[in-house]
């Protein structure tokens, strides 16, 4: 994974004097594709383990806010 990072990275700079339109061209829908991925494994996520959605709750923040002793 960290060598696609480095890659996509360096092609990234590698290209920038080209203009930031064409760049926006060129890597918005592969950003479009990594937020629909990173969106769909965590909807994975939540229904293998649903109970991860508690941490929504914010009772708990609040209580954490409470002096103990």
């Amino acid at each position: 994974m960290l060598p696609t990072t480095v890659v996509i990275l360096v092609g990234l700079f590698a290209l920038q004097p080209l203009g930031t339109a064409k760049i926006g061209r060129a890597f918005g829908p592969v950003m479009l594709v990594w937020f629909a991925l990173m969106a769909l494994l965590g909807l994975r996520g939540v229904m293998l383990h649903p109970g991860v959605l508690v941490a929504l709750n914010p009772f708990y923040g609040l209580n954490s806010l409470q002096p103990t002793g």
